[in-house]
């Protein structure tokens, strides 16, 4: 016990004769302005950040195949339902099987007609004198060669014979004399021609006289019965008028014809391939000289009026939404503008990861400032209003993931963390009850604060910052 005691009066000397040290005179005060926090009425709403979408998406494909000749519009540029030829596919051969087809079908549609309206009678006159020509030459095969016309053919092998001799004698008088130099060679060769003329001719006339002699052969006169067979035939059928079913089967001809001039038609009309809708050519996908295939994508339009902005909203408030409830979107693109639209589409199935559902939010757009994909921020208005504590934006520290607003305390700045909620000017909304109405927050002076750092309430303007 004693030695503690000992210990306890040398540490105490030892205190007594060190040097006192030199005092730290106190930090100034940060001199800071201050606003008080307020209590407002603000709208009920439910907030989503979403994707401007357009009103139609649509991939154009060719409905036939074929080389384009014609791709006009440039990607970006304005369409118009109907108007705007995206492409247009080589058009020539369709439309020379198109005059084909049509001469075909006006060809079906005389024989149609014709046969509607019954054979002339210079037709049927016609047949009759054909029926008699043919039955006439049946008689004629069957009496055979008349005497007059044996005796005939004889005198033409007679003159045919004469006159082969005497071209013959000529040929040799022509060769003698080009042997001794007399006449051309020419003079020889037509010599020859004519010598040659004469003994076709005189072949000609025996095997004449030879057949009339022989008399008709059998297989011919059947030939010639045959055909008054078929001359009767045909008259018969002219004097009792076309049949029904042989309208009909030229009427069917001629619709056949018409359905294909149709087919080619429509054809020639989806070679041209033309905007099915208002808005924007957003992806050229062919080029003047590829070929395509049927249903080969052609071109990426869009619709940008209306626009739809989609976003997920939480389970929790689903189902304070009410189609057609107003809603006011905001993007990066124009800063301080706010397009009005209203609540177009609920979607009824939930994101199985987010558990939230799609909203679609519909927006006028005349103008087409709002573009596909751009970054949108939208306000559902619920109806009625709520109390809401609001502190000016500059009351707000963000250090990091957090946000904070410091208070003053017996002279002290301390941090309080808070959660922001809605902007309304320059004030914003802090949530979950972490400041009460009529409570000073630090506004100006507050960037580089410390929690813990002595600070003096200055007005606006003295003081400057820290």
């Amino acid at each position: 016990m004693r030695e503690w005691v000992l210990a306890g009066g040398l540490v105490w000397a030892a205190l007594a004769s060190a040097s006192p040290a030199p005092a730290q005179p106190p930090a100034r005060p940060v001199p800071v302005v201050v606003a008080t926090v307020a209590e407002r009425p603000v709208r009920q709403e439910v907030a989503f950040i979403g994707t401007v979408e357009p009103d139609i998406a649509v991939t154009v494909q060719a409905e036939v195949a074929g080389r384009v000749a014609r791709a006009a519009p440039r990607e970006g540029e304005r369409v118009v339902q109907g108007r705007t030829v995206l492409a247009e596919l080589d058009r020539v051969p369709k439309e020379l099987a198109l005059q084909e087809v049509r001469a075909l079908a006006a060809k079906a549609r005389q024989e149609w007609e014709k046969l509607a309206r019954g054979y002339r009678q210079e037709e049927i006159d016609e047949a009759r004198q054909a029926v008699a020509r043919a039955e006439a030459r049946v008689r004629d095969l069957l009496a055979g060669a008349r005497p007059q016309e044996l005796e005939q053919a004889r005198h033409e092998v007679a003159a045919a014979d004469a006159t082969r001799v005497l071209a013959e004698r000529e040929l040799q008088r022509m060769e003698q004399l080009l042997a001794q130099g007399l006449v051309a060679a020419q003079e020889r060769d037509r010599a020859w021609q004519a010598h040659e003329v004469g003994r076709a001719r005189e072949r000609a006339a025996r095997e004449r006289l030879g057949l009339l002699e022989a008399g008709t052969r059998q297989e011919e006169i059947e030939v010639a019965r045959a055909e008054v067979r078929q001359a009767r035939e045909r008259l018969r059928l002219l004097e009792a008028g076309p049949r029904p079913e042989e309208i009909a089967q030229a009427e069917a001809e001629h619709q056949r014809a018409q359905a294909v001039i149709e087919r080619v038609e429509d054809e020639l009309a989806r070679m041209r391939i033309v905007a099915p809708l208002t808005g924007f050519l957003v992806k050229k996908r062919v080029e003047v000289g590829a070929w395509v295939g049927a249903g080969d994508p052609i071109a990426d339009l869009i619709s940008l009026e209306p626009v739809y902005v989609v976003g997920p909203v939480n389970e929790r408030e689903i189902g304070r939404l009410r189609l057609g409830g107003p809603a006011r979107v905001t993007v990066d693109a124009y800063p301080g503008r706010t397009f009005r639209g209203e609540v177009a589409q609920i979607i009824p199935q939930a994101d199985p990861q987010s558990r939230a559902f799609p909203v679609k939010v519909r927006i006028a757009n005349p103008e087409h400032l709002l573009k596909s994909g751009m970054f949108a921020r939208a306000s559902l208005e619920l109806g009625g209003s709520r109390k809401a504590v609001f502190v000016p934006k500059d009351a707000v520290v963000r250090r990091g993931d957090t946000a904070g607003v410091f208070l003053i305390q017996d002279g002290v700045a301390r941090l309080r963390q808070v959660r922001t909620g809605q902007a309304q000017g320059e004030l914003i909304e802090i949530l979950d009850h972490a400041l009460a109405p009529g409570v000073e927050v630090i506004v100006l002076g507050n960037e580089t604060l410390q929690d813990g750092a002595r600070v003096e309430k200055v007005a606006p303007g003295r003081g400057g910052r820290p």
